[in-house]
């Protein structure tokens, strides 16, 4: 039996019981921990969709768009084959110190599963779908330019969802997930790699597109199988 995981959980719970903690704050840490990746210290799926949940009837009530990241990095699996798993941990934090240098201390960004990145914004002046995408490629281009080992990219799908149509996250989930895809497939069908792929018009409120980061042409595949996501076969 692998005990790790649960040493690594008490661990992270023993300050918490220790003698002087008083009751609330004790629930209020567990609750912090209950909806927190222990690896990135991002929120994790249970976090986001709950928080995000809620910021969805804020932005609907502010009368204000909303913006929902869907990130994917690239080659998770391939990374953990030919260099180990501690190394595609390392991988993960780095893209999450991405995440939180891209986007502000107010949005929601969580790790949503496995090698999946999100993020959810009110959309205002100075936070457009177009400079957020581009502070993302920036940020994740220094990234590649500074990581001699192996190939780091992320596939990202871009939901825009306006204000006056009422709608959920799970739907916005949906949408920016179908960017993803279209994204992924895009770059693989490309050899030079693909730019930012706009999915004109609207449907439902909807705006799509997806878009690589960095925008640079597509690394070659690192050895391994392709793997099957939470998202579908990437």
């Amino acid at each position: 039996m692998n005990t790790k995981p649960l040493n690594s959980s008490l661990k992270k719970l023993s300050p918490i019981f220790r003698r002087g903690k008083r009751p609330r704050q004790m629930e209020s840490e567990l609750s912090h921990l209950a909806i927190s990746d222990e690896l990135t210290g991002l929120y994790n799926r249970r976090g986001f969709v709950l928080l995000g949940s809620e910021r969805m009837k804020l932005a609907h009530g502010m009368k204000k768009n909303v913006l929902l990241f869907f990130a994917d990095l690239d080659n998770l699996k391939q990374i953990n084959d030919q260099f180990g798993r501690q190394e595609g941990d390392q991988a993960l934090l780095k893209t999450a110190e991405i995440f939180r240098n891209t986007f502000r201390n107010s949005d929601i960004i969580g790790r949503f599963g496995g090698d999946e990145f999100t993020a959810l914004v009110l959309e205002e002046y100075g936070q457009t779908a177009d400079t957020i995408s581009r502070r993302l490629q920036d940020n994740m281009a220094e990234l590649a330019a500074n990581n001699t080992h192996y190939p780091l990219s992320l596939s990202v799908g871009m939901t825009r969802y306006a204000a006056e149509v009422r709608s959920s996250l799970k739907k916005l989930l949906v949408q920016a997930d179908q960017a993803l895809c279209k994204q992924k497939h895009a770059s693989r069908a490309s050899a030079r790699g693909s730019p930012p792929v706009m999915f004109p018009g609207s449907r439902q409120g909807f705006a799509r597109r997806g878009f690589r980061a960095p925008g640079i042409p597509v690394s070659p595949r690192l050895p391994g199988k392709i793997r099957k996501s939470s998202t579908g076969t990437l």
